[in-house]
């Protein structure tokens, strides 16, 4: 029953480790006295360039951008209700011009401010201004330095949610504001009678933290969402919010989610939080990822799953489960005559379950009427594949999953065979990760063969898996005929010209074929100028696709040209990514330029990138369950929307 020794040091050397990554400087002239006596130039009738099409774009903001946005703010602009100028290095002094914008504007109901240079005088600004504002609801000043001197900032959060009475989100998220920021916030938070969303995850408020924030969900009524993740509670911490989870006579828990999530609570932590679920009935979503519960822990949680009747969404995932673990969680997922499971989606990621856990979470797929998305990722269930088949035999009968990741098992091409061969008989399976997985050819062209007969799936997932131009010519031929599948990812492989070539005919509509792609991502697959020329072929025709990556392909001048002509044909992709190529800063200019004047693209990279964490972490996910774990590639962008 248990893997190796040998096999579980293996896999347990595996890193997972967030990058240091550096932001560059950048120096912008001070902006900081924008008083409308002084901005009479950037009255509206002056600021058309800074219509949504103009501002929602990559590139750091310029201080004439910077200006133009304010002024609209400050003019109470009707069109301007959601503003995104993340990761655009605003300091302090330029959170000032913003706040005081703020203060009289009855426009704005979301701002994201994160990931910025703004420290506490900044936030307290900001803060001032809440307290004047009526109609923000929703602010993200994540990832800056508002407690980075001090506390100063949080506790000038907390004095405006005191007096606000419309925010219903905010995230404070990596702001270095500690336990006495955390104590600020709570008792805030006892007063506060809108606020239902908090994120104060990554701020290192401790078990007194968390005992604090306790204290004030005992007698908030509202906050229904609560992400306290990498906090370093530990045990202490988590009896603390398990006390907060459990009813008595006189108090009725209000929280619906809870990410708890690394935070080193242990099994004793674990215990705790399962002891309370026993007896809780308004949780619906909770998060204990990279916890070190172990197999006590999953026990634990497990049990408390035969009970508890309100719990629809548990990540679980980075915990150590192993095949004991899982197979205690497949038990609480097997109905009985007594017992109806109710989770609708859980997360294995990176247990180690092996084979046999594998197989015992099969086995309870096929009586399960109620779980619709599984992640059994990173869990090393089998280079033969007998796991995969497993899962395969399951879904055959099971009727009610719709999405799952199986992706980084090493299952081979014979588990992609084993999985091709459920998906032809399989109705309900929606979304399949498959990636990192060494398929090769021979798998890609049996999920080809699959995607012949399948009605159901629209989200494919077949990265990094060693595919070559066989695979993915099988895989195209087989998109002349599907008519579901929308949604196609095969990043890192090595289709080249040729795959690109056969890709062009899939996406290519004629007499016989109607492309369903709205999304096609081929990343790093070396297609090079001829790839391109060929993709640029099909996008001179194709009504359908709205998203594109061929970012990191070894595309020249000569390719980008091409992209570029079929661009002012094309009418429908709105997102497009051509970034890490050898392109000419003036064609990738004249390319974005095409898009703009069209009005219709969403985003666009060009070579202008850098790496930052999500501030806002989806368990949910649609996206490959590695790269949900892994930080967010993005451009620096400002986004302007109704």
């Amino acid at each position: 029953m248990k893997t190796t020794s040998n096999k579980k040091n293996n896999i347990r050397n595996k890193k997972h480790s967030r990058k240091n990554l550096k932001k560059n400087k950048l120096s912008r002239k001070n902006v900081g006295k924008y008083s409308r006596k002084n901005v009479g130039k950037y009255s509206r009738k002056n600021v058309g360039k800074y219509s949504r099409k103009n501002v929602m774009r990559g590139g750091v903001l310029s201080e004439e951008e910077l200006k133009g946005i304010i002024v609209r703010l400050s003019e109470n602009d009707k069109t301007l209700t959601t503003l995104d100028i993340s990761s655009n290095y605003i300091s302090d002094e330029e959170a000032k011009a913003i706040a005081e914008a703020l203060k009289d504007n009855t426009t704005l109901t979301t701002l994201n401010i994160s990931h910025n240079k703004i420290g506490a005088n900044g936030a307290t600004v900001i803060a001032e201004a809440l307290q004047l504002n009526k109609t923000l609801t929703n602010l993200n000043i994540s990832w800056n330095d508002i407690g980075f001197i001090g506390v100063d900032g949080a506790r000038a959060i907390a004095t405006a949610l005191q007096k606000n009475n419309t925010l219903t989100t905010l995230n404070i998220s990596s702001n270095h504001i500690g336990v006495e920021g955390a104590q600020a916030i709570a008792e805030a938070l006892q007063n506060n009678t809108s606020l239902k969303t908090l994120y104060i995850s990554f701020n290192n408020i401790g078990v007194n933290g968390a005992v604090a924030i306790k204290e004030a969900l005992k007698v908030n009524k509202t906050l229904t969402t609560l992400d306290i993740s990498s906090n370093n509670i530990r045990v202490a911490g988590a009896e603390a919010i398990a006390k907060a989870l459990t009813p008595t006579e006189s108090y009725t828990p209000t929280l619906t989610t809870l990410n708890i999530s690394h935070n080193k609570i242990g099994a004793n932590g674990a215990k705790a939080i399962a002891k309370a679920l026993e007896d809780n009935k308004t949780l619906t979503t909770l998060d204990i990822t990279y916890n070190e519960i172990g197999v006590a822990g999953a026990k634990a949680i497990a049990e408390a799953l035969n009970t508890n009747s309100t719990l629809t969404t548990l990540n679980i995932s980075g915990n150590d489960i192993g095949d004991d673990g899982a197979t205690a969680l497949a038990e609480a997922l097997t109905p009985t005559e007594s017992y109806k499971p109710t989770l609708t989606t859980l997360n294995l990621y990176n247990n180690y379950i092996g084979d046999e856990g594998a197989k015992a979470i099969a086995e309870a797929l096929k009586d399960n009427t109620t779980l619709t998305t599984l992640d059994i990722s990173d869990n090393e269930i089998g280079v033969a594949g007998a796991e995969a088949i497993a899962i395969a035999t399951a879904l055959n009968t099971n009727s009610t999953l719709i999405t799952l990741y199986i992706s980084s098992n090493n299952i081979g091409n014979g588990g992609a065979i084993a999985i091709a061969t459920a998906l032809n008989t399989n109705s309900t399976l929606i979304t399949l990760d498959i990636s990192s997985n060494n398929i090769g050819d021979a798998g890609a062209e049996a999920i080809g063969t699959a995607l012949n007969t399948n009605s159901t799936l629209t989200t494919l997932n077949i990265s990094s898996n060693n595919i070559g131009v066989n695979g993915v010519k099988a895989i195209a031929k087989a998109l002349e005929d599907n008519t579901t599948l929308t949604t196609l990812n095969i990043v890192n492989n090595d289709i080249g010209p040729e795959g690109a070539k056969a890709i062009k005919e899939a996406l290519t509509p004629t007499e016989s074929n109607t492309p369903t792609l709205t999304t096609l991502n081929l990343y790093i697959n070396n297609i090079g100028d001829e790839g391109a020329k060929a993709i640029a072929k099909a996008l001179q025709l194709n009504k359908t696709l709205t998203n594109l990556n061929i970012s990191r392909n070894d595309i020249g001048d000569e390719g980008a040209k091409a992209i570029e002509e079929a661009l002012k044909d094309n009418t429908t992709l709105t997102t497009l990514d051509i970034s890490d190529n050898e392109i000419s800063f003036e064609l990738q200019k004249s390319i974005k330029t095409i898009q703009e004047n069209k009005n219709k693209l969403s985003l666009f990279r060009t070579a202008q990138s850098k790496y930052v964490p999500d501030p806002d972490p989806d368990p949910k996910n649609n996206i490959s369950a590695n790269v949900k774990r892994k930080l967010k590639k993005t451009n620096f962008i400002a986004y302007v929307s109704k």
